[in-house]
């Protein structure tokens, strides 16, 4: 009782600024991660690497993610005092990428750079476990609801801007914009407030014990895998060699985009519909 009391004490603390401060942040993180996506295909044939070299270039990001998710999501418990540490190192390695997209081409940088962003959006996890913070456990649906759109909105937004930046104003500029996008939310994770409870308010379980827990979780398996095989769907194709598709079409990069962003609006408006119906609910 003397736990839940606490929790539920400090998510009250947590302001209207506070939330649109963290937003802000949640924006930045995708908005870097995803400007250069839809003509990142494009780049990295014009700087004539094999298909199979973009091939794992482009699944590199991925790994990444499986390599680090899942630890990182299972130790969020025991790395609570670090998750807003571990956030803001997200977005050092975000604007390591960017860098190093602008100013290197051979494959080992390319590949290095797209690495770190995989290790950025790797960070993720710690960005979902702190905002859920935020809200009383009743309200969880509220907080999920709401991070979901503001992931897929500034995707999406990003997407638009990355066709015409790369159409009108050249190939590297979405790269100076990931990079602006990461040092503005560098600056802005600086500023979150995390309301996660002190060891003294917490029960602490064992690593192994949390592993056992997280393994026997109903349906885990089936939404595993249902959600890997959507994301290698997604990658391969939208993310992916998509683009390519549109290569012959006037003004390619633009339309190569415009391609992708078309394929958004409907995820934009079931999220937000989501969204609304998760503070209409409360």
């Amino acid at each position: 009782m003397e736990i839940q009391q606490t929790l539920i004490h400090e998510k009250k603390t947590m302001t209207a600024r506070d939330h649109a401060v963290f937003l802000c942040m949640v924006f930045c993180f995708w908005f870097a991660g995803y400007i250069y996506v839809p003509v990142f295909g494009l780049y990295l044939e014009d700087k004539s690497f094999s298909y199979g070299a973009i091939g794992i270039i482009l699944g590199s990001y991925g790994v990444t993610q499986i390599l680090l998710r899942f630890p990182l999501g299972l130790l969020a418990d025991f790395l609570f005092s670090l998750r807003k540490q571990l956030l803001i190192t997200g977005f050092l390695f975000s604007l390591i990428s960017s860098l190093l997209f602008l100013y290197f081409d051979s494959f080992i940088m390319v590949l290095t750079a797209r690495l770190f962003a995989g290790i950025t959006a790797s960070m993720w996890v710690m960005a979902t476990i702190i905002y859920a913070q935020y809200f009383n456990h009743e309200n969880a649906s509220k907080a999920m609801g709401t991070m979901q759109f503001f992931t897929v909105m500034p995707q999406f937004i990003s997407i638009v801007f990355c066709g015409f930046a790369a159409a009108h104003l050249g190939r590297h500029v979405p790269f100076w914009m990931a990079l602006a996008a990461s040092v503005a939310g560098l600056i802005i994770c600086c500023f979150i407030k995390d309301p996660s409870s002190s060891p003294g308010t917490r029960e602490t379980i064992s690593i192994s014990q949390s592993i056992k827990e997280t393994l026997v979780l109903p349906n885990l398996k089936t939404l595993t895998t249902l959600s890997l095989t959507a994301h290698a769907i997604l990658f391969m194709t939208v993310f992916g060699f998509t683009p390519d598709l549109y290569k012959s079409a006037r003004d390619e990069r633009y339309r190569a985009a415009m391609g992708d962003e078309l394929l958004f609006p409907p995820t934009c408006s079931c999220d937000f519909k989501s969204c609304s119906l998760s503070f209409y609910q409360t």
